[in-house]
């Protein structure tokens, strides 16, 4: 029995080459002793190293005269790795929440400072489109909410969006200010006025 080890860029190519290389045997088995990997833009990409093991022509004269009644077998390729099932079923992601997110979650607090910070912030932003609301802050451990003491613009629609953007810009401006991630706290700007 001879061996032969290959090297090319995926295993189909790595066994291709082996064969041609050991005279295109009818029965053969490879061993893939390592699979390869793709890098991006074929960039640090790793090479597929298989092993293609055969029988020669004299080796099959000596078998048949020693009367062997061992059979070689031809085995497909055969991945070190074993194939998982996935039986979970898939799992909202908003929903879910992992013991470190709840522990995450009750150690982020928002600090006098940050909510003074948010309340100047929004202060400013108010005088800039000459808008009279009067804020008000509290603080409910990762979640600070904002009312304003009345609505700024008259269309609810337009409320909407002048709020969302309000939180992303006070959001930035916070993280600019303090100099660190605000990741998992909360931020909810919310006109005072219910129609």
């Amino acid at each position: 029995m001879k061996s032969i080890l290959q090297e090319a860029t995926s295993v189909e190519k790595a066994v291709a080459k082996a064969w041609e290389a050991a005279d295109s045997p009818n029965e053969f088995s490879v061993k893939i002793l390592e699979p390869g990997q793709r890098g991006f833009l074929g960039f640090s990409s790793k090479d597929a190293i298989i092993s293609l093991v055969y029988e020669t022509h004299s080796d099959k004269t000596i078998h048949k005269t020693q009367n062997s009644t061992r059979k070689p077998t031809r085995q497909s390729q055969q991945r070190q790795n074993p194939i998982r099932s996935r039986e979970e079923k898939p799992v909202d992601k908003r929903t879910k929440e992992t013991p470190h997110q709840k522990s995450q979650e009750n150690t982020l607090v928002w600090t006098d400072e940050m909510s003074k910070t948010v309340s100047e912030i929004l202060s400013d932003i108010l005088k800039t489109i000459n808008s009279d609301a009067q804020i008000k802050t509290i603080v409910t451990g990762n979640a600070l909410s904002v009312k304003f003491s009345q609505k700024i613009l008259p269309e609810e629609e337009t409320e909407r969006s002048l709020r969302a953007s309000l939180s992303y810009l006070v959001r930035q401006a916070l993280k600019r200010k303090l100099r660190r991630k605000l990741r998992g706290f909360k931020l909810h700007i919310d006109s005072g006025v219910k129609e």
